[in-house]
């Protein structure tokens, strides 16, 4: 399942923890996020992790976010109760340090975007798909190029991936994605984003 968002900084703890729960998990899945920063989203899916693991993978730039470390985010999640259930590794999101399909779940929120070239931003999104299990499920949150991600997993995409895309905002009365289910063959679907999206156009 992959699914697209276009976001906001308002209510993006309230639509990821709606979205992590609307994959119902069953506690043993090995989760990456990429672009971890500060752990917002890593540290919300470790919690349903009982017996799994949640991968965190960032540069710990502190131009992208201030206040960016890898010992933030571990003192992160000494105070949510979680750091027995995350690792964090210092990594290049267009060169994942990981095997082929080794996570059932990838997310990203507000990271890609940052990658300059649309060569490395399609590199990362090919590391994602390499280390994705079959019938795997990708999240991602950006404030641009959208657009291109959405084209790209769209030509990207296999037979043995059960994909569905959706665009949906944060900070709406009905923000969680609907996404549609595509299997080889089907038409991709792509719904619009519900309400104000809190931003400027879309840049792809």
């Amino acid at each position: 399942m992959l699914s697209f968002l276009w976001t906001t900084r308002r209510g993006k703890f309230v639509v990821w923890d709606a979205l992590l729960a609307s994959l119902a998990l069953r506690g043993d899945e090995r989760l990456l996020d990429v672009g971890c920063g500060r752990g917002m989203v890593l540290l919300l899916a470790a919690q349903r992790l009982q017996s799994g693991r949640a991968v965190g993978v960032d540069l710990w730039s502190t131009t992208d976010q201030s206040g960016n470390s890898e010992q933030t985010t571990l003192r992160n999640a000494e105070l949510e109760g979680v750091r027995d259930r995350i690792e964090l590794h210092t990594a290049d999101m267009r060169r994942l340090p990981f095997a082929d399909a080794s996570f059932d779940v990838i997310t990203s929120s507000l990271a890609i975007h940052n990658i300059r070239d649309a060569q490395g931003r399609e590199q990362a999104l090919a590391e994602m798909l390499r280390v994705l299990k079959a019938n795997g499920t990708i999240l991602i949150a950006d404030i641009l190029h959208t657009d291109r991600y959405f084209r790209y997993f769209l030509h990207s995409r296999t037979p043995r991936r059960n994909v569905a895309v959706s665009a949906g905002a944060f900070g709406t009365a009905d923000p969680t994605p609907r996404p549609q289910p595509l299997r080889s063959g089907t038409p991709v679907r792509r719904s619009k984003p519900h309400g104000r999206t809190g931003f400027g156009r879309n840049s792809s």
